[in-house]
């Protein structure tokens, strides 16, 4: 019971060869024998594994009076002999044996054989063969050297706008001249943090051509690194009253008058410095930008 003898019958196709199977050409299965009535025809599906699943494959079941027709398909080339195959509708099976079945490829071997591999077109740079990986970290690699240059002329770019933004600052008085004129002001205001974060930034934008106010303190200190190589004790000392300047804006409400006083005696000490050492010889020659 539930056990099924198939004859095949391929249908005619034109440019088809007549009574051959290639792969992907339909095939019918004239199935005779006795079922169990309780099994639905519509719902029966083959029974496959990993291994078998190209072997056939079903499309469709039409019911016929001494059985059913399975239409089928094989995209696997080779031979199948004696072979059983399990239809299912979920609950109850059907045992389905067919006698040998051979597939054939839809390539003309004879043709293959005789046929020359095609030539390339034009001229053969490299043949490459390798991991998708190596694509990937090539890849990485020249996103990472492109988006490099973009930042350095991004930066290079910004560097020359903040260079001419110092014009802005040019005054008839000399850079130490304006910046002691501005702490007599201040020194009327109390002495403001504010103000006198501001006077001393612009000092230093005039006298060391540095564009203080649009970078950060380290990059001011690697640009005046770069123009002035031989204010080598000058960068540390500035890079300490700038980080005590930032301090004082912080804490600007809670900073008594006593404090800012021993603040400004620094910058006082430092300007002094600078202007001395402008004058003597170490400067004669000096980095650029």
């Amino acid at each position: 019971m539930n056990d099924m003898n198939c004859q095949l019958n391929i249908p005619e196709i034109t440019g088809l060869t007549s009574q051959q199977i290639t792969v992907g050409r339909h095939f019918i299965l004239n199935c005779d024998g006795l079922y169990n009535s309780e099994i639905e025809l519509e719902k029966l599906k083959l029974i496959s594994d990993q291994d078998t699943k190209y072997d056939i494959q079903l499309n469709k079941i039409t019911p016929t009076k001494a059985g059913f027709d399975l239409d089928c398909v094989s995209y696997k080339v080779g031979e199948l002999k004696n072979k059983s195959f399990i239809l299912s509708d979920g609950k109850n099976q059907i045992t389905v044996s067919l006698q040998n079945l051979k597939i054939d490829s839809v390539l003309d071997p004879q043709k293959m054989a005789s046929e020359k591999p095609q030539e390339p077109y034009g001229f053969i740079v490299a043949k490459l063969d390798w991991p998708l990986a190596y694509t990937v970290i090539i890849g990485l690699f020249i996103c990472a050297v492109i988006a490099i240059n973009v930042t350095w002329v991004l930066r290079k770019r910004k560097m020359i706008l903040l260079i001419k933004s110092l014009k802005e600052y040019d005054s008839v008085n000399s850079p130490e001249s304006q910046f002691y004129k501005n702490m007599r002001l201040l020194e009327k205001e109390n002495y403001s943090v504010i103000s006198l974060y501001k006077y001393f930034n612009i000092y230093i934008m005039r006298k060391l051509q540095i564009p203080v106010l649009g970078l950060t303190l380290n990059h001011s200190i690697q640009v005046m690194k770069k123009k002035w190589p031989t204010l080598v004790t000058e960068r540390r000392d500035l890079k300490n009253i700038f980080n005590d300047l930032e301090k004082l804006n912080q804490n600007a409400k809670n900073i008594s008058q006593e404090d800012i006083k021993k603040y400004l005696n620094k910058i006082y000490h430092f300007v002094d410095h600078l202007e001395n050492k402008f004058m003597s010889d170490e400067l004669n020659q000096k980095g650029s930008l």
